[in-house]
């Protein structure tokens, strides 16, 4: 596994007056432009690749581009749009998309590393990602990601990729861990890839906490559907995205994590991926 870390940045750069103009925008129905919707099913960006660079192109925030370089990314912001929110888009849309169609992979999933690797919690919008990975953290556990999981996929198995975050928890999350989830500046996981050791799907409708094993097949199918892609027109990319899953679900166990929708219960489903993980806590000799 072999990519450079500088490569990886992906620094944004905000256009000035000496840089060209950017080229017309492409839209559907062209077949070389992919949309990207939001959770309400509303297209919110359009990707496409022009020549030998690839766009990202969100109207109501700004233009995005990048070529196979991967060193950096050049905007051309709206009229009136803040740095703050074009840069907010980059680092949670922008990046793990371009990182994507440079090889990797990235999952929309939140990651907390333990001692032995890193752990991914994988769901629908809401299903409790970053709740999970902030009570991880707070159990002594370092957060890795929020809602952007970025993995190397080779021969020698899986490693999780770190890249700068930002925590979005919801308001109820807030409240409950007070202190522990207050705001911060953009940070990034501390090293180097590290392992990636599980992948569990949050399943929030159990009356008690679970954990069930999924077979590969089981897997892929849940899997699958939380993948980021910059664009799936290119049929050599998506094909490529697919053999890189189904390499991972070869050599990664991937979970049912079920438990009920109630933040008193946290403590006890972190200690059960724990045990999952790395076995139960030895019983000091009396």
């Amino acid at each position: 596994m072999g990519h450079g870390h500088d490569a990886l940045e992906l620094r944004l750069q905000l256009a000035g007056p000496n840089d060209s103009p950017p080229p017309p925008p492409l839209r559907p129905p062209l077949p070389a432009v992919d949309c990207w919707r939001d959770n309400s099913g509303e297209v919110c960006a359009y990707t496409y690749a022009h020549g030998d660079q690839y766009f990202m192109d969100w109207p109501a925030v700004a233009r995005y581009c990048f070529d196979p370089s991967g060193h950096s990314v050049l905007a051309w912001p709206r009229d009136g749009v803040p740095l703050a929110s074009v840069e907010r888009v980059h680092r949670r849309a922008v990046v793990p998309a371009a990182l994507q169609r440079l090889g990797l992979e990235t999952l929309h999933a939140s990651a907390a590393r333990l001692a032995s690797g890193v752990v991914g919690f994988c769901g629908h919008a809401g299903a409790g990602k970053s709740t999970m990975a902030v009570a991880c953290a707070s159990s002594g556990a370092e957060q890795w990601a929020d809602d952007t999981l970025v993995l190397e996929i080779g021969p020698d198995g899986v490693n999780a990729i770190p890249i700068a975050y930002d925590v979005a928890l919801r308001q109820p999350s807030v409240a409950h861990f007070g202190d522990r989830a207050a705001p911060v500046a953009v940070v990034r996981a501390s090293g180097d890839a590290a392992p990636l050791r599980a992948l569990f799907l949050i399943d929030r409708s159990a009356s008690l906490p679970l954990i069930e094993p999924l077979d590969p097949t089981e897997a892929l199918q849940a899997l699958l559907p939380h993948a980021c892609a910059f664009s799936m027109t290119d049929a050599a990319r998506r094909r490529l995205m697919v053999e890189q899953y189904l390499a991972l679900v070869d050599v990664v166990p991937v979970y049912r994590l079920a438990y009920p929708s109630k933040f008193e219960c946290l403590p006890e489903v972190v200690d059960l991926v724990r045990r999952q993980i790395i076995g139960p806590t030895p019983v000091a000799a009396r």
